[in-house]
């Protein structure tokens, strides 16, 4: 009777009942939280990006709204100074020959000098007759107004805002363009940014000048970086008035023509870009939100626009945060399920474990060990069953090993019969008084090799009851030479059993090998071959060899291997057809053997018999 196969079960964390609670409680709280946050993850960067976009439209209002109320305030105070009693009376005074009396020009500049005071953006207030020539102006500056000398004051005939303003007539008010100051035909320095308001003077007889007030758009403008993005004026042409990078501002030919042109930075959104409608637009990797800011009367290049422009992924860059928090939740909706599992697993497989730990120590040989369970359930029962079985198992031990003794020992007797046959051979020669000297120191030296071939049987035997591999003595040797210890002992089992021998090589094969191991293997298969021709026969050792191996083929002509133990036939007590066969030959065989190579077949010949092939080094 073979012994029952022992195999122990090794589970992951997610397999078995632990794995089965886990995957329910994933199973109901999976579902549900990935719906919700997928939902909620699409729902909120939705939301995240519109935020963006809204904080994109708000920042180009605020900054549009400094523009549109200078422009409300700027336009309300020049037309009521073009309109007061006092710059009407200067006005009449200018059209005459003798022009002014000094008081009346000291109070006109005192009335310039409170209204430059009454906002810090004024910069200057002007009176122009309606020959353009100044007839009054006021600069102010760092809290300081100046009062500009008669000799100073310049013709201003050729500004564009001298004549839109008198196109207008009165009640009307033309606000310029915003561009760089120039006096004299060059740019002030530093830069300083204007928007001029000019209004023209109605007198009795018709128009007679025009008040201009300049207004210091530095303030208006957008100087702080606008994180991951840029905040920029355009005028209606593309060119840039302001920039929050500085090398790109007044870029356009009425200021330092430094050619900046949204055109190159936007292509062929900037054309949408520069309609006066406020809009949000993507393209080309960015997106840009719109305000234009209309100056005055309007009329087709009278306005600007203020853009706030990002990057979509800079935008996308914002939600970085989010995204680590929401798969920071997700995390934990789903660690939960496999905690709540891990504490239901202990609490329910306490009894598994005591049973576990009875089953580990039985399948490591202490049969004496009994599982402790008083669930009262099914649990108990199961340990109950287990109790039981162990107690059949320490008898069943019992009886195997008076049964492996005797198994044992036909092994040893099966294993070392070839070289006792062999001894005796030579023990015959020995005992033989006209014997040569030669040949008798030959038949002592093969005596004493078969003696150490059993001890070396006998600790294999050993080892291999230990489940340990024996160790290789490597050996350069041929094929004749491993064959001529075998030869004496094979020839004398085949002569019992009427079978014919055939050794031979088809070329002097080299081998690198344990030669009494790979003698003991090969005696084991043919010896299992001589036995198995009842009737007689042949049995064939033969090597061929080529560059890379050694190829060892024993063919017999007995009637084969049969097929239900054809592929198990080298494992262990593994036997059929003989009487008292224990199956361990041809397991020691194949252990040997797989220490040199990994090939070694055995099959059945078309015409009968059995081949055994091993290949070698």
């Amino acid at each position: 009777m073979s012994a029952p196969k022992q195999f122990t079960a090794k589970r992951s964390l997610l397999t078995g009942i632990r794995g089965k609670l886990i995957f329910a409680l994933l199973l109901t709280a999976v579902p549900m939280v990935a719906l919700v946050g997928y939902f909620g993850m699409a729902s909120t960067s939705t939301l995240l990006h519109d935020q963006a976009i809204r904080n994109m439209r708000d920042l180009a209002a605020l900054q549009a709204k400094s523009f549109e109320e200078i422009a409300k305030l700027g336009s309300a105070d020049v037309l009521y100074r073009a309109k007061s009693p006092h710059v009407l009376r200067f006005a009449r005074a200018c059209a005459t020959p003798e022009g002014p009396p000094d008081d009346l020009i000291r109070s006109t500049h005192a009335e310039f000098v409170a209204l430059a005071e009454s906002h810090e953006v004024y910069a200057q207030v002007r009176y122009i007759d309606i020959d353009g020539m100044e007839r009054a102006r006021v600069n102010y500056a760092g809290g300081i107004a100046t009062v500009v000398a008669v000799d100073e004051l310049q013709d201003k005939s050729d500004r564009d805002y001298f004549e839109r303003a008198l196109e207008l007539g009165a009640g009307l008010v033309h606000v310029s363009p915003l561009d760089l100051n120039r006096e004299n035909l060059e740019i002030e320095r530093p830069l300083r940014p204007v928007i001029r308001f000019a209004t023209a003077v109605q007198g009795e007889a018709g128009l007679l000048g025009i008040v201009v007030l300049n207004v210091d758009g530095r303030p208006l403008l957008p100087n702080v970086a606008y994180e991951q993005g840029a905040t920029y004026v355009v005028d209606p042409e593309g060119w840039f008035l302001s920039h929050t990078d500085t090398s790109l501002a007044w870029s356009g030919p009425r200021n330092l023509d430094t050619s900046h042109n949204l055109h190159a930075r936007l292509g062929e959104l900037t054309g949408v870009v520069l309609q006066p409608v406020e809009q949000v637009l993507p393209g080309n990797g960015k997106i840009v939100a719109t305000k234009p800011v209309l100056l005055g009367v309007p009329f087709a290049s009278n306005y600007l626009v203020v853009c706030v422009e990002r990057d979509e992924a800079a935008i996308a860059a914002e939600m970085l945060d989010f995204r680590r928090f929401f798969w920071a939740i997700m995390a934990i909706s789903f660690a939960a399920p496999v905690l709540a599992g891990l504490a239901l697993a202990s609490f329910f497989l306490r009894p598994v474990k005591s049973l576990r730990q009875a089953v580990h120590s039985v399948a490591e040989g202490d049969l004496t060990s009994t599982a402790k369970v008083n669930s009262g359930d099914e649990f108990q029962d199961l340990a109950d069953d287990f109790n039981t079985m162990a107690n059949r198992l320490q008898e069943y031990r019992r009886n195997e090993r008076a049964a492996l003794v005797g198994r044992m020992a036909r092994t040893i007797i099966h294993d070392i019969k070839n070289p006792l046959s062999s001894i005796t051979v030579f023990a015959k020669l020995l005992g033989k008084p006209d014997l040569p000297d030669a040949d008798r120191s030959e038949a002592a030296e093969r005596t004493q090799s078969q003696v150490d071939r059993i001890l070396a049987m006998l600790q294999e035997i050993l080892e291999f009851s230990r489940g340990e591999g024996g160790r290789l003595e490597l050996e350069q040797t041929t094929f004749d030479e491993l064959l001529a210890d075998l030869r004496p002992g094979l020839e004398a089992q085949c002569e019992d059993k009427n079978v014919e021998l055939v050794m031979s090589s088809s070329v002097e094969c080299a081998l690198s090998v344990d030669r009494h191991q790979l003698q003991r293997a090969l005696s084991n298969i043919t010896t299992n071959a001589c036995e198995a021709m009842d009737d007689g026969g042949t049995l064939s050792v033969l090597a061929t060899c080529d560059d890379e191996a050694v190829v060892i083929e024993i063919l017999d002509t007995g009637p084969g291997l049969p097929d239900q133990i054809l592929g198990q036939l080298m494992e262990p007590f593994v036997t059929h057809g003989k009487t008292n066969g224990t199956g361990l030959g041809l397991a020691i065989a194949k252990a040997i053997i797989i220490g040199f190579s990994d090939r070694l077949t055995a099959e059945n010949r078309p015409g009968g018999g059995a081949r055994f092939a091993a290949w070698l080094p």
